[in-house]
């Protein structure tokens, strides 16, 4: 047999499940809706044989994305997906028997990059179906390197307010450990970024900070694999000692820069999927136990559905183990389009 990492034998990979893209697919918080075609017509047009041919420079890109939030190119770290910046977090920050925090349930490749970096994992539980924020603080000690947390959180979608993810930096900079702040669903939140805490020198959260974020969710390019994280100068160096020698591909850079050119078109669709949201809720609630969400997407029981009612055309996930209800209660979570009219033909029978 040959030689392997034979440590990761043990690791549990749920295989991802086929969705044809012809379905509705409303179960993986993509956008459903088409781009304009005036915008998808320009990036077409915009594609040379030199994004295919040469290797990818992504150096303006990374400034520009860097901006946004008021900071320097050195502050920024840009990937191929969210998902690559933080495999490369956990590279950067965990070494073997160093202890790294996480809630539960929480997005599973932490828990996974954790292990392949021989870190040891704490979980901690949801209390009253939302984060304990004062139970990860206590948890936190001198062989503690990483804590993560999605906010707002995936897949429940309870969000923390900046102050107390202030609070928690304060707590884990006295045992200089990172605290990693995922904010693919920002966009769609009633709480603000936590990256200001960066533009705060000299600040106890100051240098422990990274904020990753991704283009998949609100600015609807999931497959275009571009995420960033935003940090101190020391930390982004560190970061890209374990960086691919090309980050991105060039058709991507292409496509991000667009979407960076016209901002209000994506500002314009996050809007009326958030209003979307807060009118589902209040719809489904007529019929269903329904929670609404920071993200993109609310929680539908099916205690009182009937399923064959179900358009067969859509594509939904359903959990069992939502932190506070019933193990045995079954939920739709319920990813929400800019298109409301599919939202009424997903229960045709009302």
């Amino acid at each position: 047999m040959t030689k392997w990492a034979s440590f990761a034998k043990d690791i549990e990979r749920k295989p991802r499940l086929h969705t044809p893209h012809n379905m509705v697919r409303l179960h993986s918080a993509e956008r459903v809706d088409d781009f304009s075609d005036d915008l998808w017509s320009e990036f077409i047009c915009s594609i040379e044989q030199s994004d295919v041919r040469y290797y990818p420079e992504s150096k303006l890109l990374n400034e520009r994305i860097s901006k946004r939030d008021n900071l320097n190119s050195e502050n920024c770290f840009v990937a191929d997906g969210s998902d690559r910046v933080i495999r490369i977090i956990f590279e950067t920050f965990v070494t073997h028997g160093t202890r790294v925090i996480i809630v539960e349930p929480t997005f599973p490749m932490y828990e996974v990059y954790s292990k392949l970096n021989l870190g040891e994992i704490v979980k901690i539980p949801y209390h009253k179906g939302k984060i304990d924020l004062d139970m990860i603080q206590n948890a936190i000690n001198e062989d503690t390197n990483l804590v993560i947390l999605p906010n707002p959180s995936s897949p429940v979608g309870d969000a923390i307010s900046p102050e107390r993810i202030d609070g928690l930096c304060r707590v884990a900079a006295q045992y200089d450990c990172m605290v990693v702040i995922d904010e693919a669903y920002i966009d769609f939140s009633r709480y603000n970024t936590v990256a200001n805490i960066l533009h705060k020198p000299g600040h106890l959260g100051h240098c422990n900070l990274i904020v990753v974020r991704t283009f998949s969710k609100a600015w609807g390019s999931a497959g275009m694999r571009c995420g960033y994280a935003l940090s101190q100068f020391e930390n982004i160096e560190k970061m890209n000692i374990f960086a691919p020698m090309n980050d991105l591909c060039g058709i991507t850079i292409k496509w991000i820069n667009l979407l960076l050119d016209y901002p209000e078109t994506t500002y314009q669709h996050t809007r009326k999927i958030i209003e979307n949201r807060d009118w589902a809720y209040d719809y489904f609630s007529h019929w269903f136990d329904t929670i609404n969400t920071d993200c993109n997407w609310i929680w539908v029981s099916t205690s009182k559905m009937n399923k064959s009612f179900l358009n067969e055309t859509y594509a939904l996930r359903y959990k069992t183990d939502l932190p506070g209800k019933p193990r045995n209660e079954e939920w739709i979570q319920l990813c929400i389009p800019a298109n409301r009219q599919l939202l009424f033909d997903l229960l045709p029978q009302g």
